[in-house]
């Protein structure tokens, strides 16, 4: 729902139009094989123009109203990307709802589904794009002031992440650890004794910068630039984030924390022995 900060409704006129200049004139490159990406928007005319523009770049894309929709769709169909409004509505009551979005992706990373998610929004404020990451969402956008270029852009470096990370690697690399547990690259788990964890992409790349350099303390700014890139406008807000679920999960499956804040300095490995991983 295109709703600004102070929940005054702003027209979508200008949005579409952007949407469908490109769509008509612009001439980016087409990406590889086709992708499946689900859009989850309440307005309508956004869907159906961003859904049109889109699959001229050979995106497969399909569109989900409500909180609902999205889950059935998520149930019955794999997605390599999600868009995700913020403000989203709920068949319940119909209201949009910040929380409604948020919850949305809360609940995707709780059932292990782990593909790229970018939450957009009109709303503007720390607090929303916070929320939007501490919920699990890779970047958070605002709604209306982003043009299709760089939404198509985001997505781009997005495919881009996963590739570098799990992709047109040798075997050989795609395993690493000790021996008291390993982190597979390609399926984004980690095995710690008999249990196994899902990760996300972002929750793979931090642990293999650990795994990959079990002595060594690795600065926020180390990570924020190894792991978000370029795009680390308040991403230290994101890492604390990440940290913070990825040790939920060790929490959830009586795993012991992996990782060590040294303070004044980082993050390492934390030792693990065979006793502690069991």
């Amino acid at each position: 729902m295109l709703i600004s900060a102070n929940i005054m409704p702003v027209s979508t006129d200008a949005f579409t139009t952007d949407f469908l200049r490109v769509w008509h004139n612009q001439s980016l490159p087409v990406w590889g094989p086709m992708k499946a990406l689900l859009l989850v928007d309440d307005e309508p005319l956004v869907s159906s123009e961003l859904q049109k523009a889109l699959q001229k770049y050979r995106f497969h894309v399909e569109c989900a109203e409500d909180v609902e929709s999205a889950k059935h769709m998520v149930e019955k169909t794999h997605f390599d990307l999600m868009i995700v409004d913020l403000n989203l509505k709920a068949k319940k009551d119909g209201l949009p709802n910040p929380e409604n979005g948020a919850g949305l992706v809360r609940e995707f990373r709780a059932a292990g589904i782990n593909v790229p998610i970018l939450m957009h929004s009109a709303l503007t404020g720390d607090y929303h794009e916070m929320a939007s990451i501490d919920a699990g969402a890779d970047a958070y956008i605002i709604k209306k002031s982003y043009s299709f270029r760089v939404l198509l852009t985001r997505i781009q470096a997005q495919f881009r992440r996963d590739e570098r990370l799990l992709g047109g690697k040798p075997s050989a690399t795609r395993f690493a650890g000790t021996d008291h547990f390993k982190l597979d690259r390609q399926e984004r788990r980690l095995a710690v004794g008999h249990k196994s964890i899902d990760l996300t992409v972002r929750e793979t790349k931090v642990l293999e910068m650990f795994v990959t350099n079990p002595k060594r303390v690795f600065t926020c700014e180390e990570i924020l630039h190894k792991v978000w890139g370029h795009d680390i406008r308040r991403s230290a807000t994101a890492l604390d984030s990440l940290l913070h679920r990825l040790r939920g999960k060790f929490q959830q499956h009586k795993i012991e924390d992996l990782i060590e804040n040294v303070r004044g300095q980082g993050y390492k490995l934390a030792e693990l022995t065979a006793a502690r991983s069991h």
